[in-house]
Formats: C-alpha cells, sequence, structure tokens
C-alpha cells in the first residue's frame, strides 16, 4: 500500500474506534443504566468487537496498526473525558473499560483472521463462546468484586463542621456524638446521587426506629443547589430524608465537604458514636446492593 492509503487506513481504524466508543456512552441514554457496570462492560466489549472485526484481517503486516489505531480511537476519548472530570472518573469503570475494549480489538481481529481463512465456523464458535464468558463475568464476577472493595475502612479523627437544614438551622459535627452516622454526601444535578439516594432512604427508614442511628443527606449546595431547589426536588421525588446543605455560598465546598476532603459526588461517610470516620464509600454503582452492604456497616458499628 501506498503511503495515502495507509493514511486513509489509519484515519478510518480511529474513527471505527472513536465510533465504537460513541456507542458505548450513548447506549445509556437509550437503557437509562447511567451507573450500572453489568451492561456497560457488555456494551463496551460487543461495540469493539464489531469494530475490530469491521477493520481487521485487510493484510497480516496491517493488523498491528489496526490494533493500535482502533484502541486509540476509543482509549483517547476516553481519557480525555476523565481528566476533564466529565465521564469515566470512577476507577472501576475506567479500568473495565480500558481491559475490555482492547481485549475485544484482539479478538475481534483474530475471528475477521479466522473468518478469511474459511474457518468461519470456529470464528463465530469462538465469538460466542467470549461473549458468554463477558457476560458472565459482567453480570456475575465484577460485581462480586465490586462489593468486595466498596468501602474503605479506616479509623480517623476529623476536624468538627458544622451544616445548616434546609430551614437555616445549624448542626455541628459534634451534636451527632453518641450515634452511629451515615452522611451522604449528594446533589440535585448528580446523576448517580439521584440513582443512590432512594437507596439511602430506605436503609434510613430500616434504622428509623433506631435511637442510636442517624443518617443524614448532605446537598453539596454548589452549582445553584439552594435550600428552596433541594426542598422542590425532594418533594417531587417523594423522597423523605434527613437533608442539610453543606456550601454556604453555592460555590466552593462547605465545611463538611473540607472537613471529609470529599473528592467527588455521591459519597458516603460512616461515624461511630465516638464521632470517629470509620468507613468510605465513593461513587454510586447499580450491581452493589447498597441496602445490604450499608446496614451491614451500620450493624457492625452498632
Amino acid at each position: 500500500m501506498n503511503r495515502r492509503s495507509l493514511i486513509l487506513a489509519a484515519l478510518a481504524d480511529l474513527g471505527c474506534g472513536f465510533l465504537a466508543f460513541v456507542v458505548v456512552r450513548v447506549m445509556p441514554l437509550f437503557t437509562g443504566q447511567h451507573q450500572d457496570i453489568r451492561p456497560f462492560v457488555l456494551t463496551t466489549f460487543l461495540s469493539f468487537l464489531g469494530a475490530a472485526f469491521f477493520r481487521g484481517g485487510r493484510a497480516v503486516m496491517q493488523d498491528g496498526p489496526t490494533f493500535l489505531f482502533l484502541s486509540l480511537g476509543g482509549i483517547a476519548p476516553a481519557v480525555t473525558l476523565r481528566l476533564l472530570g466529565i465521564s469515566l472518573t470512577a476507577n472501576p469503570f475506567f479500568v473495565l473499560f480500558l481491559s475490555t475494549s482492547v481485549s475485544a480489538i484482539a479478538l475481534g481481529i483474530m475471528l475477521k483472521v479466522l473468518s478469511m481463512k474459511g474457518r468461519t465456523t470456529v470464528a463465530l464458535m469462538a465469538g460466542c463462546l467470549c461473549t458468554l464468558l463477558i457476560a458472565g463475568a459482567a453480570y456475575k464476577t465484577i460485581p462480586n468484586w465490586l462489593d468486595g472493595r466498596a468501602y474503605e475502612a479506616v479509623n480517623n479523627a476529623v476536624a468538627p463542621f458544622s451544616m445548616k437544614t434546609l430551614d437555616g438551622q445549624s448542626v455541628s459535627s459534634d451534636d451527632l456524638r453518641g450515634h452511629v452516622v451515615v452522611i451522604s454526601f449528594w446533589a440535585t444535578w448528580c446523576l448517580p446521587c439521584q440513582a443512590e439516594l432512594p437507596k439511602i432512604q430506605s436503609v434510613s427508614k430500616r434504622y428509623s426506629a433506631n435511637p442510636r442511628v442517624s443518617i443524614l443527606a448532605i446537598d453539596s449546595g454548589t452549582e445553584g443547589d439552594t435550600p428552596e431547589k433541594v426542598r422542590s426536588y425532594l418533594l417531587k421525588k417523594r423522597l423523605s430524608l434527613s437533608v442539610l446543605v453543606d456550601s454556604p455560598d453555592g460555590e466552593s465546598p462547605g465545611p463538611a465537604a473540607r472537613s471529609l476532603h470529599v473528592p467527588s459526588l455521591p459519597a458516603l461517610y460512616i461515624f461511630d458514636s465516638a464521632g470517629r470516620l470509620r468507613s468510605i464509600h465513593l461513587g454510586y454503582e447499580a450491581s452493589e446492593d447498597l441496602e445490604s452492604s450499608l446496614s451491614l456497616q451500620i450493624d457492625r458499628l452498632l
């Protein structure tokens, strides 16, 4: 192939890799499963497998560059969005995207080579088997792995902080001593928070009769989340939680977020009755049984 043909082939590979990435990011808009790692992994595998099968097998000497440019076309936008804090900021999603996409590209090229050599049945069987294995891992193994690493165990003292209720009353962290306390940081504009908050309410109802447990939902107060907007959101979603607002100016992190060094939303912080921070849970993943895992954390401290 001449130089012009090589450049066009490389651009086509980049475009196919980018298109596969777009499919991965657009699919949740149709399924509504924005924070579920199971369909995310399966969609990533099938999208990049299809792109590699379409582009692979043109010539033995060109499958290496095909693999490279397909990978670059998918990984470059993923890394860019992660650095900008827009998407794939959760480490499990990012790591699984990288490993699944690269593996799918290698497999797709191999299947295309087998097909072009007249071994279509072998290629079809191998493709189906690998898809079943990925689906099994996505819907069983990966959720179990996430459950095992969901909470970071700590035993830290934290700087005192105060927040305000929706009615403007101040609540100090010192007021919470003597209780096992769960603090859920969220915001009305945060999609993962919207999915997680009903789970927090379910746990809150479970412990509503236990005076030794306090479960608080602290709105970050940033990006326009005023007490009025928070109250309207809770009413619209029919959520009944003990809600406070953190940020005093609506822009910078509030005293609670600064004291606990909250890196992103949603975030759960669990305190023992002595006021020491004992567990941290960052992000939300729909495949996790949050009600059960959070209840276990509370019961352990009780």
